[in-house]
């Protein structure tokens, strides 16, 4: 038997995660029984859905960051020892100190690489729990039997802040429901998008994130901006969609947008229901996420999904994940940004090119992968 602790999915990130990996395992289940650990809101989604050899259960009392700590550092040891769990999958960076088995811990999370590289929050309780956070996460390293990594680039990067040993790292790419994505990318689905966000095939750029600032919104406002009187003369919109990381940042777009007079063409969007992304992603343009800190980067496996043209700062990530389906422009590089966006409004051979390459470097992402390889380094634990 296996325990696969979930129950710490909050952010759309994370939960995109579950959804994707728990989906995978009910198509195809493995041979051992997993006990799997939800949300309350998942949970409820998922019940009952397991068949012979998956379980769903939740922690009723999980609700913020001190009830996280007591779940995984008492309850879960006690379930373990309990049910008698060859080994624990920990899903989000944070793994049982005293779990009496072997445990495979899942890292994502990309604080501790943007701590010390401009991280931003005003709040000294956001920045003392980050950092207590990355403590207990480096502890988790040291705990685990494998750490897992979305991306060649995290296990380099975060292994290294983590002083992770090389044979404890394995890389586990993320993956995509296609079946949801090919329902959505539909003619009815396409006009009824378009009319629910006043927009244009083909005449909007599209940015997909949370808001924080090492995604960079800000400078793709900017870059939009330097060619804006083109762009209006050509009807071509800018559009952020993001839920609030950071209220005082959002209003920082907010008034940039009205400094650079760009008040209707630079759109934000807010939250979007995951049932109009697809949508969204494939009527684009071109997609851009400026980000400068990632250990994966969904929202670039989306894009390449709605077949999207992809433009991406010029980073070992982006590469990694994009590959030949992406164009690239120097890191914060304003201008490069901006010229490079004015000549994928006018070339359509460059975004066909881009977008035909996007088809071929999708195959490479797939949930039922993931869930194979997770399932497959539990069993390897034992061992």
């Amino acid at each position: 038997m296996f325990i696969l602790n979930l129950a710490a999915a909050r952010s759309s990130g994370t939960r995109n995660y579950c959804n994707g990996l728990i989906q995978a395992l009910i198509k195809s289940p493995p041979k051992e029984n997993l006990i799997i650990y939800l949300p309350n809101d998942l949970f409820e989604n998922y019940n009952g859905q397991g068949g012979d050899t998956l379980s769903f259960r939740t922690s009723m009392f999980f609700s913020n960051s001190l009830t996280r700590i007591i779940w995984e550092q008492v309850f879960i040891p006690i379930l373990i020892f309990k049910s008698n769990v060859k080994a624990l999958f920990s899903g989000f960076d944070i793994a049982p100190m005293l779990a009496p088995c072997p445990v495979v811990l899942a890292v994502r999370n990309p604080s501790p690489l943007h701590m010390g590289r401009g991280w931003h929050s005003r709040s000294i309780w956001t920045r003392l729990r980050a950092m207590l956070q990355r403590f207990v996460a480096y502890l988790s390293t040291k705990k685990a039997t494998f750490v897992m990594y979305p991306s060649q680039y995290a296990s380099d990067n975060l292994g290294g802040v983590m002083k992770v040993k090389q044979k404890k790292r394995r890389v586990v790419y993320h993956g995509l429901d296609e079946q949801f994505w090919d329902e959505k990318l539909n003619y009815s689905c396409q006009s009824y998008c378009m009319s629910k966000y006043d927009l244009e095939s083909d005449k909007y750029f599209l940015f997909v994130s949370m808001l924080y600032h090492y995604k960079k919104p800000d400078i793709a406002i900017r870059a939009f901006a330097m060619n804006g009187e083109e762009f209006k003369s050509m009807g071509i919109k800018l559009v952020i969609v993001g839920g609030v990381a950071d209220r005082a940042f959002s209003l920082t777009l907010e008034n940039l947008i009205d400094e650079l007079n760009m008040r209707g063409s630079v759109i934000l969007a807010g939250y979007v229901p995951k049932e109009d992304l697809p949508n969204l992603y494939a009527n684009c343009r071109a997609f851009l996420l400026p980000t400068v800190i990632e250990t994966f980067g969904q929202p670039f496996v989306e894009a390449m999904a709605a077949g999207s043209c992809v433009i991406a700062a010029d980073l070992p990530f982006a590469r990694e994940i994009c590959a030949d389906a992406a164009l690239y422009f120097e890191k914060d590089n304003i201008i490069m940004l901006s010229d490079l966006m004015l000549e994928v409004s006018g070339s359509n051979v460059l975004v066909n090119d881009c977008r035909e390459h996007a088809a071929n470097r999708i195959k490479f992402f797939s949930w039922k992968k993931e869930a194979i390889e997770t399932i497959s380094l539990l069993r390897e634990s034992v061992f």
